[in-house]
């Protein structure tokens, strides 16, 4: 998910917030606005439904005006690993310090197994600092991915991988996004050089292309 840029003047509310609520609203996925210091700006329905459904009943410790980064930081205390690591990726999205975090974890209901992914992204604005997150179903996806490896063919599919469309960063479980020439180094041994395609010559540079 890359950065969402908001114009903004003030440093800690959006004025757009009601436009945003109505952006986010029909996503699939559960998901909120958080500004700088973790505190929730915003959920959409799914996100409400989510914690309505599953023992929030009246959404204080997940619901808008709550803050994120405190209930991570609680339940890490606690000892929940997840938690930790959650608190250490949004912490960084929040400072802008990372472009984007990814994580995948369990969340089980009662006789059924959950995994979900989480994903978070900057806002940034000239104001106005904080961050987007997702979270969505991702146990069919957690469960393939099992299967390939327990039989050992999971490196016969490379392209179960998954790839950003917009910077072309590969997606590692856990650990966010990775270049595309860091992940090749690494995994093949392959080094890079860069130039420019014909196709692309001609795209930005008409007159050299002529």
């Amino acid at each position: 998910m890359p950065p969402v840029l908001i114009r903004e003047d003030q440093p800690d509310s959006l004025p757009q917030l009601s436009l945003i609520k109505a952006l986010i609203d029909p996503l699939p996925q559960h998901v909120a606005v958080l500004n700088r210091g973790g505190l929730i700006l915003a959920t959409n329905k799914a996100w409400r439904s989510f914690g309505l459904n599953n023992g929030a009943r009246d959404l204080r410790r997940s619901g808008t005006g709550c803050s994120y980064i405190e209930e991570c930081k609680r339940a890490a205390e606690a000892g929940v690993e997840d938690a930790a690591r959650v608190l250490e990726g949004l912490t960084q999205v929040l400072h802008a310090e990372t472009v984007s975090f990814f994580y995948e974890y369990s969340c089980d209901a009662p006789g059924i197994e959950r995994w979900f992914s989480l994903c978070a992204s900057p806002i940034l604005t000239g104001g106005f600092q904080g961050a987007m997150v997702s979270h969505s179903l991702s146990t069919a996806e957690h469960r393939a991915r099992l299967r390939l490896e327990a039989e050992g063919r999971l490196h016969e599919h490379p392209e179960r991988r998954t790839i950003c469309s917009q910077c072309k960063r590969i997606r590692q479980a856990g650990d966010g996004w990775q270049d595309i020439e860091d992940f090749v180094n690494q995994k093949y041994r392959e080094r890079f050089s860069h130039g420019l395609c014909l196709s692309c010559t001609e795209e930005l540079y008409p007159d050299i292309a002529e």
